[in-house]
């Protein structure tokens, strides 16, 4: 997205459930929260880095990450939490303005994910489910 924004020469591009800075969040919220998935990292604490990404993250209940934590796929969340930290890092940094994209943009999102904008060529389609689901579904607009 930002080498679309910068005009490099992007013909069609596709956001699929774009990370996007929570209103009235700063740099400093997420270079902290990086700052504390490392530390519980670092302290052998996956699963606790995973659900404080969930939470202060993604904006989780707390009582749905409790639930999450006993699902079979947990364990594969706390395999790659070190990953948090740097998406984390990524929401940092200011994002590109998503209307100086001019490549025609398919933007994917789950109908409970935040509102992720819009660029002034794009194609906005909302998953009745989960993001996380959504990859089963055929990407295709109008399909």
């Amino acid at each position: 997205m930002r080498a679309a924004a910068r005009g490099l020469p992007i013909t069609k591009l596709a956001l699929y459930d774009p990370p996007f800075q929570i209103r009235g969040t700063s740099p400093h919220y997420w270079r902290d929260l990086a700052r504390q998935i490392d530390d519980l990292i670092s302290a052998g604490r996956r699963g606790d880095a995973v659900e404080l990404y969930q939470t202060k993250g993604v904006g989780i209940p707390p009582e749905v990450v409790a639930q999450l934590r006993q699902a079979p796929f947990w364990p594969a969340l706390e395999a790659i939490a070190h990953s948090l930290a740097y998406e984390s890092l990524i929401l940092a940094c200011p994002p590109e303005p998503l209307g100086s994209v001019s490549a025609p943009t398919l933007v994917i999102h789950g109908e409970t994910s935040r509102d992720p904008g819009s660029c002034p060529r794009s194609r906005r389609r909302t998953s009745p489910r989960p993001v996380a689901h959504a990859a089963r579904s055929d990407p295709r607009p109008g399909s």
